[in-house]
């Protein structure tokens, strides 16, 4: 869905490549607000130089890149602008109400998600009782 992450006050923001928006592990990216990118530092990796000190250049890999998962989260990026929001918002609300409506056909689940698309997305929790072994909840 489209975010105006400034106007919305967002302070950090992180969307990987390999969920939906269906590119290769490995990848994505990060937005950290100006309000805190002096109060975040990299974990790991070669020291960044002085200069990204207050920016988030500081948090990029550093090290050896995967170039072939980076440049797959490009043309992901770009196979969603071609086949449109509407068409990808349209097909995830589909795959999930269909999930939502298999899961009330069983005596035993019990959705926990909204079934409002304004508030819900694409995923679904739900709950399957205790004494059920995950091979079981698999099989149906």
């Amino acid at each position: 869905m489209p975010i105006d992450i400034v106007d919305s006050g967002i302070d950090h923001l992180a969307a990987p490549s390999h969920k939906w928006i269906l590119g290769g592990s490995g990848a994505g990216f990060a937005f950290f607000s100006k309000r805190i990118i002096d109060r975040v530092w990299p974990i790991a990796g070669p020291a960044a130089p002085a200069a990204w000190k207050d920016t988030a250049r500081k948090l990029d890999n550093h090290g050896p890149k995967n170039l072939a998962s980076e440049m797959g989260f490009l043309e992901a990026i770009e196979f969603h602008q071609t086949i449109g929001e509407d068409i990808f918002h349209g097909r995830l609300e589909h795959l999930s109400r269909t999930l939502r409506e298999s899961l009330d056909e069983i005596s035993w689940g019990r959705v926990l998600t909204s079934r409002s698309t304004e508030h819900s997305a694409a995923l679904t929790a739900f709950h399957v009782g205790d004494s059920r072994s995950a091979e079981e909840i698999a099989s149906l």
